[in-house]
């Protein structure tokens, strides 16, 4: 048995950026497991604490369910947007809605200098080797690649 499909996420080698695989056993845990990947990029989450709640919010790309690629794309640039515009790491994070609409919140802190190194410099979600799919085992298994 393959004990990727229990970890939330891996990181996957690509040339000249970086990317990851996510697992769920839904689409909206396999997008918050998308999340937590993506800040485990940014940072090392043993050392983020959960302290503050940082809402996610996005309608504006008028995307739908049945576009689920392009939803974690949005759900991950929105994640990228908060990061680098307010400062702030995350650690945990939930989608409350899919539906009409991205909402939802994760939980970290501001980064602070003397505690938190950084280690990519994420620039965005993209959509090159994107992909979402059902496994065999009926786990949902997402791909995304991130320019740096």
């Amino acid at each position: 048995m393959n004990s990727d499909l229990f970890s939330p996420f891996k990181i996957i080698d690509t040339t000249a950026d970086i990317g990851l695989i996510a697992f769920g056993t839904s689409l909206m845990a396999l997008f918050e497991n998308a999340g937590k990947g993506l800040f485990s990029l940014i940072a090392d989450l043993n050392r983020v604490e959960p302290r503050f709640t940082y809402p996610v919010h996005s309608k504006a790309s008028g995307l739908k369910v049945q576009d689920p690629e392009g939803l974690l794309v949005e759900w991950l640039n929105e994640l990228i947007y908060i990061h680098q515009t307010r400062n702030v790491l995350g650690k945990i994070c939930h989608l409350t809605s899919i539906e009409l609409e991205l909402r939802g919140y994760f939980l970290g802190e501001p980064i602070d200098w003397s505690k938190h190194e950084l280690k990519f410099d994420i620039k965005a979600a993209t959509f090159h080797r994107l992909y979402i799919k059902k496994t065999a085992s009926s786990l949902y298994e997402g791909q995304v690649i991130f320019d740096i």
